[in-house]
């Protein structure tokens, strides 16, 4: 009965906001097509529309994979210089007036519409959801439609060129302004330049003469050291466009012409002609408006969508190197030790601008104790036995066992590699330091956000059980986490109860309207393929479990939606949904849980018994999808959710690979515990292969 209320109540609400939505698209549909004719054919010619004459030239489908260089400060740029020697793509047509008389204007727009809301609800009604959709036009978002030059030649038709990228923040939306990052490193040559000002600066010199002596240091230190605190004062002053907050999405672009004359341009609005001016409050799509709303009304206007397409992709490099952000570590309290900083791995100029994946830190504070048992063994092959776990278990107890830290590596760049000519990286649980019960994570985590993507991992983990089928303790995973816990990260607006932030938990946790975390997992692991009995909902039952499938583990697909209750099926316990054909089992402990799981049996050997195996993300703005395989193209898909059962992100996240500890209380009725599995011997290893974007 609850539950029925619940959907009532929840059904009630979308229809009013649906409503509130049509009426907002009613109000801005009557006041621009007020402002417009009636739909005919323009008096002039558009002939031999072409895009990207200068990349792949003769192909419809065109392709380029992002340029990594230099992205983590300019963001992602379509195209660089170094793939075009312009830096820009070029576009042609061909214009003839005909007998029109006038001036007129063009203006070319893109779209993604791999990844993008309908911009159409029916009956030329806009949907309120595309003005997210990722669109742009010229970069500078102060620049209308453009002038088509008189014709000097005397001939009636002629050649109009120009060129366009697409970049970042097409909208140039303050929201994602800032000052530079500040995880930037520091030139010598900024240090250099700002020195010697302290130099040519006769009082300031005599100041840092007098710190130098106060602090106990040399005046060249003491130099340095006033000429970096400047460089990061001046840096907080300056507010960029960062275009890496909102970079552009992969998959599929089109290409939108629009060619008019002044009367119509004048009846066009200005959130069209300047994408980055808002109507209302709102951004509106130019795409909806000329194919879908009043400017397909215009008639002196020329609309024409390329038949040209560019897809775009993603190949971060797992040999590029492994950045350390120090200054992260530094504002977190992270007591740590650079002494194993290697070329491959640091916190260098050269690292910053060109690795494309950092040292990954679970815990910045502290690490994580539990009880385990004071054993160090081997637990690979065969040396570890069901026996010796049973003995575990029986001799064993909270009185007996260890004070044991589950933490991260105290020594930055010890336990993970980047190996530029195999072009892998190299991830390693390490034994325990002697004194130190402690079972030490390890990760990586790429440095370039992205909003939508299919995430492709090719990764050779470790195994998980060995020949006598015993676990060793390790959770594998690929994730997804928010790029920023800050404010331009933020998600879309949770209208029902709101987020329980991923820091509070409990029935009477407080629920907020915006946060910025968001969080998509694969996690492998020892677990029990089942719920507990208490979480399954009549009429269906929970499936007879025998205990440990000793062959088995368990594959867990987790959106952490935390606990916004807007979608329209959102519920506790257990619940069925239905995609290709498969039925699926989602999982919520409880209505404040901020979590939905499902969970798919696997044979360790299967996945890890091999060179590599395929680990992959897909997530649409309504969609996500779980998939595994040996091969790319032998995925299988293992796990679904859309939008009717969980909030689905829309803000920037990045990519994670990590071998991690979890404690038993995180997974109910394992058939193995952590606690009773010795600390490691010898290093756990694993390789990161490569990464696709599509």
């Amino acid at each position: 009965m609850q539950l029925k209320i619940k959907r009532f109540i929840n059904s009630t609400l979308n229809a009013l906001t649906n409503v509130i939505k049509l009426l907002f698209v009613l109000i801005i549909s009557n006041h621009f097509i007020a402002c417009t004719g009636y739909k005919r054919k323009p008096g002039f010619t558009i002939m031999d529309f072409t895009m990207l004459s200068n990349w792949q030239p003769g192909q419809l489908e065109k392709k380029i994979s992002l340029d990594y260089l230099d992205a983590i400060d300019s963001g992602f740029i379509i195209p660089t210089h170094r793939q075009v020697p312009e830096g820009y793509f070029d576009f042609t047509f061909k214009f003839n007036p005909h007998n029109k008389k006038g001036n007129f204007y063009y203006k070319i727009y893109y779209q993604n519409e791999t990844y993008k809301y309908p911009e159409d609800q029916g009956m030329g009604l806009v949907n309120p959801l595309c003005e997210e959709n990722f669109y742009g036009s010229w970069e500078d978002t102060e620049t209308g439609f453009k002038k088509i030059p008189e014709n000097s030649s005397g001939d009636k038709e002629y050649l109009v060129k120009d060129y366009f990228r697409i970049a970042g923040n097409p909208r140039s939306e303050e929201r994602y302004f800032g000052k530079v990052n500040d995880d930037k490193a520091i030139t010598e040559d900024e240090i250099l330049v700002m020195s010697q000002g302290i130099y040519n600066d006769k009082t300031w010199y005599e100041d840092v003469i007098r710190k130098a002596k106060d602090n106990k240091i040399s005046v060249e230190e003491q130099i340095r050291l006033d000429a970096i605190w400047v460089i990061r004062e001046n840096r907080k002053k300056n507010r960029l466009n960062q275009r890496w907050k909102r970079n552009p999405r992969v998959g599929q672009y089109s290409f939108l012409l629009v060619v008019t004359l002044e009367d119509d341009l004048n009846r066009i609005p200005t959130s069209v002609k300047m994408i980055g001016e808002k109507w209302n409050g709102h951004y509106l799509n130019p795409y909806w408006y000329f194919l879908y709303g009043p400017g397909q009304e215009l008639k002196n206007t020329a609309i024409l969508i390329s038949t040209t397409k560019l897809s775009v992709s993603a190949h971060p490099s797992t040999g590029a190197g492994i950045y350390i952000n120090e200054r992260h570590l530094q504002n977190n309290g992270f007591s740590y030790t650079d002494s194993s900083f290697r070329e491959d791995c640091g916190s260098s100029t050269s690292l910053y601008s060109q690795a494309h994946f950092e040292q990954y830190f679970h815990f910045l504070h502290s690490s994580m104790s539990i009880k385990n048992i004071p054993v160090i063994g081997k637990l690979q092959d065969s040396y570890f036995t069901r026996k010796m776990y049973d003995s575990y278990l029986k001799n064993y107890h909270p009185d007996n066992m260890v004070n044991a830290g589950i933490a991260n590596s105290y020594c930055p760049c010890q336990d993970v590699k980047s190996d530029r000519n195999k072009n892998q990286i190299e991830l390693q649980n390490p034994p325990p330091r002697k004194g130190h019960y402690e079972k030490v994570n390890v990760g990586i985590i790429s440095r370039h956000g992205f909003t939508y993507g299919k995430f492709t991992a090719k990764i050779k983990f470790p195994e998980l059980l060995n020949e006598e089928q015993m676990w060793n303790g390790i959770t594998n995973a690929f994730w997804m986490l928010n790029q920023s816990n800050d404010d331009w990260n933020r998600l879309r607006e949770c209208r029902i109860k709101g987020f329980i932030p991923k820091d509070q938990s409990g029935e009477n946790a407080i629920r907020v309207p915006f946060t910025s975390y968001s969080e998509i997992d694969i996690e492998i692991r020892k677990a029990s393929p089942v719920w507990p009995h208490t979480s399954y909902n009549p009429p269906h039952e929970r499936p007879a479990y025998y205990g440990d499938d000793y062959k088995d583990v368990i594959v867990t697909c987790t959106n952490w939606d935390l606990a916004c209750q807007s979608p329209l099926r959102f519920t506790s316990g257990t619940q069925y949904s239905r995609h290709n054909g498969k039925e699926y089992l989602l999982h919520r402990w409880n209505p404040w849980y901020q979590a939905i799981t499902l969970k798919h049996s696997a044979k360790d050997d299967y996945l890890f018994k091999r060179d590599y195996f395929y680990y992959q993300i897909e997530w649409k703005p309504d969609t996500l999808i779980w998939r595994i395989g040996p091969e790319k193209n032998q995925l299988t898909e293992i796990c679904f959710m859309n939008s009717k059962v969980t909030t689905i992100p829309d803000n920037q996240m990045l990519m994670v690979v990590t071998q991690e500890y979890h404690p038993s209380v995180w997974w109910p009725e394992s058939p193995q515990m952590l606690e009773y599995i010795p600390f490691t011997e010898t290093p756990i290893k694993g390789y990161v292969l490569e990464f696709e974007i599509e």
